[in-house]
Order: C-alpha cells, then sequence, then structure tokens
C-alpha cells in the first residue's frame, strides 16, 4: 500500500452528521478514505455505506501505472459491538506505460470481501485508545484480469488514539493471505497501516497515511 496524504468530507450514511438517525454518543467515523480502517462499530440496527473516486499512481523503474476504481464498503450493525461488513474496490481500470513494453489496459469488477468487526475496548481520553478487530475473507471472484482463482483474506488488530483533542493516530497491524500475480500460488504476509487524523469538525477532516506488507 502506498503512502498518502488527504482531506477527508465524509458523505457516509448511518453515522454521518448530516444523514444520521443516531443521537448522542455517535459521531461520524467512516473506514474511508485513508487506508488505516478503525476500531470503532456503527452500532446495533444501524447501516452505514461508504464510497468514492479513488485514482493512484505509481511509478517504478521507468514503467507507470495508473488505477482508477470505486472503493465501496457496506457496514452493518449487528450489536453494540460486532458489524457484519462487505467491502471491494468494486469497477476498477488500470493503465500500464512501460517504456519498452508500450501500454496496457485492463478494466473489471475487483473480488469482494466479507467480514465481520468486533469492538472489545473503549477509549478513555487520552489514556486508553478505543481497539478492535477486524476478519474479512475474499471468496473467488472478479472479472478479467482482477479475477482471483482461490480465497484469500486477512485479519487485523486496529486502534484508534485521540491524544489530542482535534488529531487521531489509527494503527493496523495484522496478517494476511494473498494470491501471487500469476495466480499459482498462496502466501502469507504481515500487514501495517496506520493514519494520522486531524479533525477540525465532526464532517471533515485532513489526514496522512501509510501502509504496506511486510513479508
Amino acid at each position: 500500500m502506498p503512502a498518502g496524504a488527504g482531506l477527508g468530507h465524509h458523505a457516509a450514511t448511518g453515522r454521518s452528521g448530516c444523514c444520521s438517525a443516531a443521537a448522542g454518543r455517535l459521531h461520524q467515523n467512516p473506514d474511508r478514505p485513508g487506508i488505516a480502517d478503525g476500531s470503532n462499530v456503527v452500532g446495533a440496527g444501524r447501516i452505514q455505506v461508504v464510497t468514492g473516486l479513488q485514482r493512484e499512481y505509481r511509478s517504478s523503474n521507468g514503467a507507470q501505472s495508473r488505477t482508477l476504481f470505486l472503493p465501496t464498503l457496506l457496514r452493518m450493525g449487528l450489536s453494540e459491538n460486532f458489524e457484519f461488513r462487505i467491502e471491494s474496490n468494486t469497477c476498477t481500470r488500470t493503465t500500464e506505460t512501460d517504456s519498452t513494453q508500450g501500454t496496457a489496459r485492463a478494466e473489471g469488477i475487483a473480488p469482494v470481501s466479507v467480514g465481520l468487526e468486533y469492538h472489545f475496548i473503549d477509549a478513555d481520553g487520552r489514556q486508553q485508545p478505543s481497539v478492535g478487530v477486524i476478519a474479512r475473507v475474499f471468496p473467488r471472484y472478479g472479472t478479467r484480469d482482477f479475477q482471483t482463482t482461490r480465497a484469500t483474506g486477512d485479519f487485523r488488530l486496529v486502534a484508534d488514539w485521540d491524544f489530542l483533542p482535534e488529531w487521531s493516530l489509527n494503527p493496523n497491524v495484522g496478517v494476511a493471505l494473498y494470491e501471487s500475480s500469476d495466480r499459482r500460488l498462496l502466501y502469507a504476509a504481515g500487514l501495517f497501516a496506520a493514519t494520522l487524523n486531524f479533525n477540525p469538525s465532526k464532517s471533515l477532516s485532513f489526514f496522512i497515511d501509510t501502509g504496506t506488507p511486510v513479508f
């Protein structure tokens, strides 16, 4: 995963300030657009949908890659501590340019994951972060160049630490099972991601994040 920075103006339903039917303690806490996922759940009987348009650029050894996709996450509260999650990059388009190979393009539907999140530690000011775990399974799915031939998945420990009134740190660590690019084998990797957020209001945040597999 690349490092990045940006501005998030949340438009999620279920927990957002403009659309929420929840009251009191709930505040806007979608798991996009930063790389790292949050430790809080949406709450019993609530639904949140977070989607957007994302474009990524990568460059390595004279080759350039551009990816355009529509990341979408559906969260459904099963209880005050559990939520069910469906997540995908959905419609995806890549363009790869190489000085020797020319330009190659691919379009398709990305794999979809199903998972659960369990929130088990509540935040207590600066002294104690909020903590949860997220488990996801990616069944064999996808179209064209984005199709997978084996089921994969990951398991992460996630946290939110509000170390200053408008600042929070959101680390994720875990393990994953991936399919190789040639689709011949599965391999395991460690995971790390972190997002640093500045939240001047409940509906606006600035963030910088980083993340990478650890082989």
